[in-house]
């Protein structure tokens, strides 16, 4: 599994686990005012890095703007539900892992429909997909506890439970500030397009 995959399921799907060491924070609720949806078709179609083999397969759901996102390593499948959402002119993804049909039962315990946020750039035929990253985004909200209400359901784990239209306040306001916040293995994250 490549890193930005493992890092992703880790910030997804173990804040409810029990010894939980790591630092990871993540939305309880939609990260959008939905005034704030912007038109998914232009992100629709196959996108491969040949560098890392990640392929990236986003299509529309429905006649909204919806999106389901695949992603795709030499070793694993992790499925999204998104919405395409802008802030000045900047185009982020509101994603929530989809819930595999082989999920075992006992996990299903731990499984929370948690949001997190991918920012992406189109240029011709190449996309930036670029992963938030959980653990500055706990660190900052360790450092500034009244930003965003939130509650720590285990240790190391940070449930943030803000309204929609707050949460998409604190990242027009403050995710410029977090150095680095969208620089989740930025150097392998460009994707070309295949097919639309």
């Amino acid at each position: 599994m490549s890193r930005w995959i493992a890092t992703l399921v880790l910030a997804l799907f173990l804040a409810g686990c029990e010894n939980f060491e790591f630092g990871v924070a993540n939305f309880a609720m939609p990260v959008f005012p939905e005034s704030a949806e912007v038109n998914s078709d232009l992100f629709t179609g196959i996108w491969h890095n040949a560098e890392n083999g990640v392929w990236v397969k986003i299509e529309k759901v429905g006649s909204e703007n919806a999106m389901r996102v695949h992603i795709t390593t030499e070793s694993d499948t992790m499925r999204f539900i998104g919405t395409a959402f802008g802030i000045d002119r900047q185009v982020f993804l509101d994603l929530v892992a989809e819930r595999p049909d082989d999920w075992p039962v006992d996990r299903l315990l731990y499984f929370l429909p948690m949001h997190t946020v991918a920012k992406v750039r189109l240029s011709d035929a190449k996309m930036d997909f670029l992963l938030m990253d959980p653990f500055k985004l706990h660190d900052f909200l360790k450092q500034h506890p009244n930003v965003l209400p939130h509650v720590e359901p285990e240790k190391g784990s940070i449930a943030i439970t803000a309204t929609r239209l707050e949460n998409y306040n604190f990242l027009k306001t403050h995710a410029p500030e977090i150095e680095g916040l969208f620089d989740l293995f930025e150097e392998t994250n460009v994707l070309v397009r295949k097919s639309q």
